[in-house]
């Protein structure tokens, strides 16, 4: 009888630590499974590679995340992209309303980096007129407040319209983290 309370009482002691140290992100918010978090983490990446030859921005696929109302979010979003004249460009926008908000965009191309910063939500972040060597890698990285709960996505085209394509790469990826 001893054994079996004792063996009990670990199971119950195991399964509560389990439980108060681990949290689950949900897969339908894009999360990426057990783990202990501080506030909510969303992930996103994209699905499909987006192939411009326009200057028409254009949501990449898979890379939205839906924000709560009154949060403040910590974001960076890592875009693996090539682009020859027809240049690139990028952008976070979406339908959540920020109060607050401020994003830099770092471009590296052609052995050069470009930077760039806003503080309007929606507002492009990295932008290069022509590229010559095709690979491009582009990190923005900023915060948001929001006023009101919406989507928060990746945008991407080319700066001025060319045959020769400007693409945003399949698992180009961000992260988006609830932040005190």
């Amino acid at each position: 009888m001893f054994l079996c309370l004792a063996v009990g009482l670990a199971l119950t002691l195991i399964v509560s630590r389990a439980a108060l140290y681990a949290q689950t992100v949900p897969l339908s918010q894009g999360g990426a499974g057990a783990g202990p978090v501080v506030g909510n983490i969303l992930t996103a990446r994209a699905s499909a590679t987006l192939s411009k030859t326009d200057n028409t921005l254009t949501d990449v696929a898979g890379m939205s995340v839906t924000l709560e109302a009154a949060t403040t979010y910590t974001f960076r979003v890592e875009l693996f992209c090539t682009a020859t004249d027809g240049g690139l460009r990028s952008l976070i926008n979406g339908t959540a309303t920020a109060s607050a908000y401020v994003a830099e965009g770092v471009t590296i191309y052609d052995g050069a980096t470009a930077n760039s910063r806003t503080t309007t939500f929606g507002n492009g972040v990295s932008t290069v007129a022509t590229v010559v060597a095709p690979t491009v890698h582009i990190t923005i990285t900023g915060m948001i407040t929001t006023t009101d709960a919406g989507t928060f996505k990746v945008q991407f085209s080319q700066v001025s319209t060319n045959a020769a394509a400007s693409t945003a790469l399949v698992n180009s990826y961000m992260w988006v983290m609830e932040t005190e």
